[in-house]
């Protein structure tokens, strides 16, 4: 066996003693890949030191408060993560400035008549419980500025409160059209809160959906991805994933072009991002996929939903950033939203379920508890450029398991013994281990589907991917190994189907 030294000089004849240290790789099952959140959201104009779109790297979700405003758009989407992904993931929060033009978002709180017992008022603002305790014989003004007070004490509450006559305005924080996504509910808990009501006193909420409404002028994210000249911005950081928080055709195209962008061969920097919807019916949701058709571009769908849609989504965008953090090829079902919903209502029936999958819309089920739990989450693509039906980019699983494969393929050949290489043929016999011949490609592939990819699952058959393993110099330019992996990859479990035969 020949010893090749890399530091040591064939040619040296004077006495000394040489020590060469050289790593050598273990094993290729360390080459996960690390989630990191893009979180795009509005922040407080008052934050005059924010630089607009520049990202910045946020460990908690207190620091994201202190830096674009508690309460604010960017803020409440943090607040909907789950604590672990600011833990254990890297966040880089993208502040967006509020259009230029935007008016604010509101809704009325109008209160009739003194109470006459005492008791407590509950409502649900944006998905945060306020309460306000009533004393017997309280009047309006006095009931609205309890409510004013308890709104205020939320110091992340997305609205702020004014009492005039016994009127509570409610005026988001975020101006544009983020704010007509809050809802305002009286005792979202149901009979257990009406119960608790002070006699005598009439609340009246003032749109009669309960949302804020006369937000206008939407914010705009291009500048999050793409330079002036229409370069990407995002350099080399390897983003996983990013909030969808404005879901209008223009900041989608925007997002889909990034992701197109993105995944180029030369790039290879694939993300996914995650749009939510709470305002739409049924029917609405199923149609709204065919409307994005993009690889890069997941959605779920809830009415029952107490946040607003940009929290929603930046929830199932916490969780997938944490499940892929442990394991990149599990599904979400019956993982936590972690948000408050309506749980009187019960779940859809499992056709219409599976419907709103193939058609590309991911959805949630309620637990008896009140609990809302993701269901299966898709991708919106469904159909190519032509026209015809695909299910090559079809769920969100699949899209972050082969983020993870192409990470670790690239870690593999831009580590030694690759960064330096020296292309041979299969034939030549060297003791150098950066003469890279089309076996050592193989040999090299075929380790880390071994020690990676099939021991954690995430490629099935893995015998016979290895044996479809193929290499060779490049005719053409031969500076250049042409290599191909086909995988098999591991299927999340979605379904069993078990016939039970009986005798009589």
């Amino acid at each position: 066996m020949t010893i090749n030294f890399n530091e040591v000089a064939q040619s040296v004849r004077a006495s000394n003693l040489f020590i060469e240290m050289a790593g050598q790789r273990r094993s290729f099952a360390g080459l996960f890949i690390s989630p990191k959140v893009g979180l795009i959201g509005c922040y407080d104009p008052a934050k005059t030191a924010v630089v607009d779109y520049e990202p910045v790297k946020v460990s908690s979700k207190e620091k994201v408060g202190e830096l674009f405003g508690f309460g604010s758009h960017i803020h409440r989407q943090a607040l909907a993560m789950p604590d672990a992904v600011f833990d254990s993931c890297e966040v880089y929060a993208f502040p967006v400035p509020d259009n230029a033009s935007a008016v604010d978002a509101t809704e009325t709180i109008t209160f009739t008549g003194a109470s006459t017992s005492a008791g407590t008022l509950y409502f649900s603002i944006g998905g945060v419980l306020v309460s306000v305790a009533v004393a017997s014989g309280a009047d309006v003004a006095t009931i609205a500025a309890a409510l004013v007070s308890a709104i205020t004490a939320k110091r992340d509450i997305a609205v702020t409160a004014a009492n005039t006559s016994g009127v509570v305005t409610l005026t988001a924080k975020t101006s544009g059209t983020p704010g007509n996504e809050i809802l305002v509910v009286q005792n979202p808990s149901g009979d257990v809160q009406e119960a608790d009501a002070p006699s005598g006193v009439t609340v009246a909420i003032e749109n009669s959906d309960g949302y804020l409404d006369g937000g206008t002028g939407a914010p705009d994210i291009e500048d999050v991805f793409f330079n002036a000249d229409g370069t990407d911005k995002l350099g080399d950081r390897w983003y996983t994933i990013f909030t969808c928080p404005f879901t209008d055709s223009t900041n989608l195209g925007y997002i889909e072009a990034a992701g197109d962008m993105r995944a180029a061969a030369g790039v290879h920097r694939h993300f996914g991002a995650y749009a939510a919807y709470v305002q739409k019916t049924y029917d609405e949701a199923l149609a709204i996929p065919a409307t994005i058709n993009k690889k890069w571009i997941g959605d779920v769908w809830d009415s029952r939903c107490y946040a607003p849609a940009f929290e929603f989504g930046a929830a199932l965008v916490g969780r997938i950033a944490y499940e892929q953090l442990l394991a990149p090829n599990r599904p979400y079902k019956q993982t936590s939203v972690g948000l408050a919903c309506d749980g009187s209502q019960g779940d859809l029936g499992s056709a219409k379920l599976d419907a709103l999958f193939r058609a590309g819309m991911g959805y949630c089920t309620v637990s008896s508890d009140g609990t809302m739990y993701f269901g299966d989450i898709p991708l919106t693509y469904r159909t190519t450029p032509l026209g015809a039906a695909t299910e090559e980019w079809f769920d969100a699983v699949s899209l972050h398991l082969k983020q993870a494969k192409a990470y670790s393929i690239e870690q593999l050949f831009i580590s030694e013994p690759y960064t330096r290489g020296v292309v041979v043929d299969d034939e030549a016999v060297t003791a150098y281990e950066w003469a890279i011949s089309p076996k050592t490609i193989i040999a090299d592939m075929a380790k880390l589907i071994d020690e990676l990819w099939a021991r954690f699952a995430w490629t099935k058959n893995a015998e016979k991917v290895i044996e479809g393993l193929t290499a060779e110099i490049n005719e053409a330019n031969n500076s250049r190994i042409d290599a191909q992996v086909t995988d098999d990859p591991a299927q999340a479990l979605r379904i069993i189907a078990m016939k039970y035969a009986f005798l009589y």
